[in-house]
């Protein structure tokens, strides 16, 4: 797990960087955070843009891993990243004052008109 989330943190600032140097306009997300670990780093890495952050907050739904299990992508279980929640990541957050903490299922948990964004990153674990 360490050598793919060092792969997906030095990803992540080439892309940051890039985004700085073209100046991009827009926020930036993140679809699936659980303890917060990238979220922070994103976070930490676009200081002055607002950070969404879309998560149950709470692990997995039963009818989402029913469906997984039905078509055999996953063996996860209810319950599984079930140990977190909003204040655990808010507590990571260097800049938490720009984040927005979108709880619930996506994509039924948006309740607003969302801008434009130069990154989201994209984990839900299931598809």
């Amino acid at each position: 797990f360490k050598q793919y989330l060092d792969i997906r943190l030095a990803s992540l600032r080439l892309i940051a960087s890039e985004i700085k140097e073209q100046n991009l306009d827009g926020e930036v997300a993140e679809l699936g955070g659980y303890k917060g670990k990238f979220a922070s780093e994103i976070n930490k890495l676009f200081p002055n843009k607002k950070l969404y952050l879309f998560d149950t907050f709470e692990g997995f739904y039963r009818e989402d891993l029913d469906i997984e299990k039905s078509h055999g992508y996953s063996k996860c279980k209810e319950g599984n990243f079930s140990d977190t929640n909003v204040e655990l990541v808010k507590n990571k957050l260097p800049y938490e004052e720009k984040a927005q903490f979108i709880k619930g299922h996506f994509p039924e948990s948006i309740k607003e008109d969302l801008p434009n964004f130069c990154f989201v990153s994209i984990d839900t674990d299931l598809y």
